[in-house]
């Protein structure tokens, strides 16, 4: 997938400040959720 930057400001579809759910919906995938370890504060 390629995308062109402009800097500071954006890349074609992707923009500074889209949520999560706005930038799965543009490269139309589901992240895969992960723990860096058993103690990780930030675990889904």
């Amino acid at each position: 997938m390629k995308f062109n930057l402009l800097f500071f400001e954006k890349t074609d579809s992707i923009k500074f400040g889209m949520t999560s759910e706005e930038i799965q919906a543009v490269l139309k995938i589901k992240p895969k959720k992960f723990k860096k370890s058993e103690f990780d504060l930030s675990s889904i």
